[in-house]
C-alpha cells in the first residue's frame, strides 16, 4: 500500500501508469497499466541491490524517465532506452547541512561565550562536534513526497525529512542526480505525511496536511496548515523560496487524503475516509489575495466504500482524476473534474473568460466586424472558452 502512481503518455498517444512495488509485495519491480485495456503487466525489474521501501516517485515528463525513490538513492529507468540509471543522490545534500551545522554551531558558541564569558564546557563542545560530523553515506530522506514542474521550469522538487535539524527540507534534484536543499521552507519539526502538488498555470507549488511531532518528540498529531510558494523560474536558488503559511486551513487535518491540481490553477482535496465523509473540496489559486482563500466543498464525494486511505490519485491530460485504490485489491474509478468543480466556482471563471473573450474579439477581430457582433455572440465565444477549461 501507499504506492505512487506515476502517469506517463508515449509517443502514439497511448497512456499508462507505472507503479513501483517494494520487497514485501507478491510482484517487485515496476508494475505498468494500459488505461485503454485495464490490464495490468510486469513492466520490469529493480536493479541488483535495489529494493526501494519509499514511494515519492515521480515521472519526469520532458526526459520521460521514472524516478523511484529510495532513502539513500534512487533509480532512474529511461522509457526510451529501457535502462536504469543509479544515483546516490544524498552527497551534496550531507555536505550543505554540514556548513549549515558548523554556521549554526558557531553562532551559538559565540551565543554562550557572551552568556558565560571564558567558561569551558568540553561536554558542550563534544555534542557540538557530533553534530557537525554528518556521513553523506550514512544521511537517509524519509517520508519523500516529489513532483515534477513542467516546461519551462522543467525540474523535479523533493520535500523530505532526515534526523539533522531542521529536520523537514525542501530539495531540488540537480542536473547530476543530487539533492540540493533549497533556502525558505525553514521548519524546525518533523513532518510526515504530508502532500504537494505543482499548479502549472499559476506556477505555485502547494504543501499540506501530513503530521508533525509534539513538543516532547513522543507522538504524531494531525496537522492542518497549508504552505505556498512561488516557482518564478528555474533554479532561483539564489533569490530563495517564498514559502509561506497561509491563513487558510484543510478542512480536516491529517494525512488521509488526496490532493491534485487540475485545469493548472484548482487545488483539488480528496479525502479517503468515512471519519471526513469522502468529502471534496477544491481551491482557486487564480484568487489575488490569498488572505480570501477559501475550499468550496463540492456535491460530489469519493465512490469507494469504506476507509480507502491507501489510494493515489493521479490526474491525466485530459484533466480525468483517476483513483488506484490499494487497500486489498486494486480499485481503479474516474472522476471527472468539470463534474467536481463547485457551481460558485465556475460561475467565477465563467465571469473571467467573458471578459477574456471580448478583450480577444476586440484585439483579434477588425473594427467593423467587431461592432456587429452582438453581445449573444460574445456570451457564446465565452462559453465555449469556459467549457474548454472547465
Amino acid at each position: 500500500g501507499g504506492e505512487t502512481v506515476m502517469y506517463d503518455m508515449d509517443e502514439r498517444g497511448r497512456e499508462y501508469f507505472f507503479v513501483a512495488t517494494d520487497d514485501e509485495e507478491e510482484v517487485i519491480g515496476i508494475m505498468r497499466y494500459d488505461i485503454a485495456q485495464q490490464e495490468w503487466c510486469k513492466f520490469v525489474d529493480y536493479p541488483a541491490e535495489f529494493s526501494p521501501d519509499l514511494h515519492g516517485n515521480c515521472v519526469h515528463i520532458a526526459e520521460r524517465k521514472l524516478y523511484i525513490f529510495d532513502r539513500k538513492q534512487f533509480g532512474v529507468f529511461d522509457l526510451r532506452t529501457k535502462q536504469w540509471t543509479m544515483a546516490m543522490a544524498n552527497e551534496k545534500m550531507s555536505a550543505q547541512l554540514q556548513r549549515r551545522q558548523r554556521q549554526q554551531t558557531h553562532s551559538d558558541t559565540m551565543s554562550s561565550i557572551s552568556k558565560i564569558a571564558n567558561e569551558y564546557d568540553p561536554v558542550m563542545q563534544q555534542q557540538q562536534q557530533q553534530q557537525v560530523d554528518v556521513d553523506g553515506s550514512m544521511l537517509e530522506c524519509q517520508g519523500l513526497q516529489s513532483a515534477y514542474l513542467p516546461a519551462p521550469i522543467n525540474e523535479i522538487h523533493v520535500f523530505a525529512r532526515t534526523t539533522i535539524p531542521p529536520s523537514t527540507y525542501h530539495l531540488l534534484l540537480d542536473a547530476e542526480r543530487k539533492y540540493v536543499v533549497l533556502r525558505g521552507f525553514d521548519r524546525d519539526e518533523l513532518m510526515r505525511g504530508y502532500k504537494m502538488c505543482y499548479n502549472a498555470a499559476v506556477r505555485k507549488l502547494l504543501v499540506c496536511g501530513g503530521q508533525k511531532q509534539d513538543e516532547y518528540g513522543e507522538s504524531w498529531i494531525d496537522a492542518d496548515h497549508v504552505w505556498l510558494c512561488d516557482v518564478v523560474s528555474a533554479r532561483q536558488m539564489r533569490t530563495g523560496y517564498n514559502w509561506r503559511r497561509l491563513r487558510l486551513r484543510l478542512p480536516y487535518g491529517g494525512k488521509t487524503f488526496a490532493v491534485v491540481s487540475v485545469f493548472g490553477s484548482i487545488v483539488v482535496l480528496i479525502y479517503l475516509r468515512d471519519n471526513e465523509r469522502k468529502e471534496i473540496y477544491c481551491l482557486d489559486l487564480l484568487q489575488k489575495n490569498e488572505q480570501e482563500y477559501k475550499f468550496v466543498k463540492s456535491t460530489q464525494t469519493f465512490p469507494f466504500e469504506g476507509d480507502c486511505e491507501y489510494t493515489d490519485v493521479v490526474v491525466t491530460t485530459q484533466s480525468n482524476i483517476h483513483c488506484m485504490d490499494f487497500s486489498n485489491t486494486v480499485g481503479h474509478c474516474v472522476l471527472n473534474a468539470a463534474h467536481i468543480i463547485p457551481a460558485e466556482m465556475k460561475l467565477k471563471y465563467k465571469r473571467r473568460f467573458e471578459t477574456m473573450a471580448v478583450g480577444f474579439c476586440r484585439r483579434n477581430v477588425e473594427q467593423k466586424i467587431f461592432e456587429k457582433l452582438s453581445e449573444n455572440v460574445q456570451r457564446a465565444i465565452a462559453v465555449y472558452l469556459c467549457q474548454l477549461c472547465l
